[in-house]
């Protein structure tokens, strides 16, 4: 005989407890669950990276940003160039390791945001990067200046490949 509680049955209950095992586990983990996917946050995300990643997700930006593809390998030379533009702009605020726990950032609200993290984001694309580096946040409640006037395309595009393949390794 099945029983319910509350209109679910047995099975859906412990199906529900599973899922919230696991949820918990990749949070534990880092990986946040499926945040942007309406289910959660992940950690070292805060609203202004949600609210980024929502826009660039819609195509709310910028069409400049949203076919936007990095024309930048990831050679030594370029890494060599995106870590020196990071070091001298950016780790102020997210760090050295790209945590978000730079000493410019600590008093901010919201925290940079955790760079490292973004691995496992599922909309860490050139798009969303390269717009964030350009634009700021302002548009999103950050205190996080743009550089598109301070920095050029290639240094822009560096970094956002040292971002993705070398930041806090």
């Amino acid at each position: 005989m099945k029983r319910t509680i509350v209109g679910l049955s047995v099975s859906g209950i412990a199906f529900i407890a599973l899922a919230a095992a696991g949820h918990a586990q990749m949070q534990k983990r880092g990986y946040g669950g499926m945040a942007g996917q309406g289910m959660g946050m992940m950690q070292g995300s805060n609203s202004a990276t949600m609210a980024r990643r929502r826009a660039v997700r819609r195509g709310d930006i910028p069409q400049a940003y949203r076919t936007a593809r990095n024309p930048l390998d990831g050679s030594q030379k370029v890494m060599a160039l995106g870590k020196t533009v990071y070091d001298e702009n950016c780790v102020a605020c997210h760090g050295a390791q790209g945590r978000g726990d730079g000493e410019a950032g600590r008093d901010l609200d919201p925290k940079p945001a955790d760079l490292t993290r973004m691995r496992y984001w599922r909309f860490d694309s050139d798009q969303l990067i390269f717009y964030a580096v350009s634009e700021g946040g302002a548009r999103f409640g950050s205190d996080m200046p743009g550089f598109k006037d301070s920095l050029s395309d290639k240094e822009r595009w560096a970094v956002v490949r040292y971002v993705q393949r070398g930041l806090g390794r």
